[in-house]
């Protein structure tokens, strides 16, 4: 990081296949000031965005699945692949939690608003730095499943990063119909930690979300979680990012 070194404390989030990384923002104001105000969506939205496939959105053991899963949502408006560890490292110095790894997309927001972000190409960055062009103008918080579905029925639908609390069985997806399912909150055992994840689908048919890791070919493309999995994770501190405007070019 850039101001020397600091010291992080390893949390106990840990368990399973991959590091967790996600912790709360110390407070709500950003959810009290930007809330998302759309109209109530119409029933019948089906949509499935095509989503960055990448290594470098791979977090691997990193605690970084904020800087990561934004990134890849940052790739998908620019088309340009991003330095998810350099996000990281400078979400660590407006988080408020300097003895804490992980971060939230409250941080990772105000980085990218105030620098933009820095394009890579074959894994490394351009010599032309972090740019605000690569960034956001603004971002409002969706504040219930509506709100997000809201933002797939409109003109062009986008990914949502949620930041939620994860279950341990959610390391492994249940298998229904052909596809992967998060479990029901009341079977899906306590907490492992806190986690930043995209929802790139939306389906009114399946009454779920589709989500998209950060963790490589180890977790499956797509995996669906039931609208009402999503209500509940809103009433334990979960929050939901739309960007809603772009820097100008």
């Amino acid at each position: 990081m850039r101001g020397g070194a600091t010291q992080l404390r390893v949390m106990t989030n840990t368990i399973g296949p991959h590091l967790l990384g996600r912790i709360p923002p110390p407070d709500s104001r950003h959810l009290e000031s930007y809330a998302l105000s759309i109209a109530a969506p119409p029933q019948g939205i089906e949509v499935n965005i095509a989503r960055p496939t990448l290594s470098a959105y791979n977090q691997g053991q990193s605690p970084a699945c904020v800087a990561y899963a934004a990134s890849k949502v940052m790739n998908w408006f620019n088309h340009y692949a991003f330095d998810a560890p350099w996000l990281y490292a400078r979400c660590k110095e407006v988080d408020g939690k300097p003895g804490q790894t992980g971060t939230n997309a409250r941080a990772a927001c105000d980085v990218l608003r105030r620098l933009g972000h820095w394009r890579i190409i074959a894994g490394k960055r351009v010599k032309a730095g972090p740019q605000k062009a690569h960034g956001i103008a603004s971002n409002h918080w969706a504040l219930s499943v509506d709100d997000i579905r809201s933002v797939f029925a409109g003109a062009r639908p986008e990914p949502v990063l949620i930041g939620i609390d994860w279950y341990h069985a959610w390391f492994k997806p249940a298998q229904r119909g052909g596809e992967k399912w998060l479990q029901d909150i009341p079977h899906a055992g306590k907490v492992a930690g806190g986690h930043e994840i995209g929802i790139w689908a939306c389906s009114d048919k399946r009454q779920a979300f589709g989500l998209s890791n950060t963790w490589g070919k180890g977790w499956p493309a797509l995996v669906w979680m039931p609208y009402s999995t999503m209500t509940r994770l809103f009433a334990h501190d979960a929050d939901a990012c739309v960007i809603t405007d772009r820097p100008s070019r």
